[in-house]
């Protein structure tokens, strides 16, 4: 994330938000991934890692890549690279990468069994843009199905670089979920944008998230345009995600809900692998999603993905 944004944010700080979603919210990790290479979903999340020798080592490890791999960032038994320190441990430094993983992992619900690949490139005392390209050009030789980037490089023009991996991924039919950020900003191309949620307008596999939220307990009324943070702008958004989720908490043992673009981006990469693992066709996810005319001016088509069914 752009060092100077607002980083994920504590659900309970945030003001008029309903309670009753809770009860929607569950951290329930679908189907392990297996050896069988031809029957896995396989997912890549570019993040901080995840948390290891913590509490929640038995999620991660469920769905580790099993099926017989040797790639210099990819091998058989293991949860990913670290392009940071440079091994196959993905070990998380700031607990982002645990709660977007986390987010990812425990919303999704296809038949298909979920692999899911973590490419570290955050540490503790910055980020490596190197790393972050290497990982998309490596997610796209692994076999990925969806690349989910919850972060962003802030700049007017992209890197050459970065548009020749998103690139990449087209030309092999990888989607790549990215969120749209924490800036209250208007992100389309000319105004802020930020990359690589910003590539989607000119390439149609990027699908930029950014966050819904309910204004009554109930649900009952229009969702608002968008939370505080949020940042905005059709066309270059492409759908809504509720802006928290139940995720396993960063060296802790219980779960909490931490809300951000960072969070509602993996919230749209489960659903596509749901679609993914129940019929092999990324296209039927948007059965899952709804419209809202609160959204309009904000996100393309003012979609949004239903917290609750």
């Amino acid at each position: 994330p752009d060092p100077n944004s607002p980083g994920l944010i504590d659900f309970n700080d945030i003001q008029n938000q309903p309670r009753g979603v809770r009860k929607c919210m569950t951290f329930q990790p679908g189907t392990a991934s297996t050896r069988d290479r031809k029957s896995q979903v396989l997912i890549t999340h570019i993040d901080s890692g995840v948390e290891l020798n913590g509490n929640w080592d038995k999620a991660w490890d469920r769905h580790n890549v099993r099926f017989p791999v040797r790639e210099r960032f990819a091998q058989t038994n293991s949860l990913g690279y670290d392009y940071w320190n440079g091994d196959f441990r993905p070990d998380d430094e700031t607990g982002h990468g645990t709660n977007t993983a986390g987010a990812l992992i425990g919303n999704y619900s296809g038949k298909a069994p979920l692999t899911v690949h973590h490419a570290k490139i955050f540490g503790k005392d910055g980020a490596s843009f190197f790393g972050a390209l290497v990982a998309l050009h490596a997610a796209v030789d692994l076999g990925s199905q969806v690349i989910n980037c919850s972060w962003g490089d802030v700049s007017q023009s992209p890197e050459p670089a970065m548009t020749c991996a998103v690139e990449y991924a087209e030309r092999n039919n990888v989607l790549i979920v990215a969120s749209a950020g924490n800036d209250r900003t208007n992100i389309n191309v000319g105004k802020a944008p930020q990359w690589p949620a910003s590539y989607s307008t000119k390439f149609k596999n990027v699908i930029t998230v950014t966050s819904y939220q309910y204004q009554r307990p109930d649900l009952s009324a229009p969702l608002e345009t968008s939370p505080d943070f949020a940042n905005y702008g059709d066309p270059t958004v492409s759908v809504a995600a509720y802006l928290t989720a139940m995720t396993p908490r960063y060296q802790g043992s219980d779960f909490n809900y931490l809300a951000g673009t960072s969070i509602s981006a993996p919230l749209i990469t489960a659903e596509l692998a749901t679609a993914y693992g129940n019929t092999g066709d990324a296209r039927n996810y948007a059965g899952a999603l709804r419209r809202d005319a609160g959204l309009r001016g904000r996100v393309l088509g003012t979609l949004y993905l239903p917290v609750c069914r």
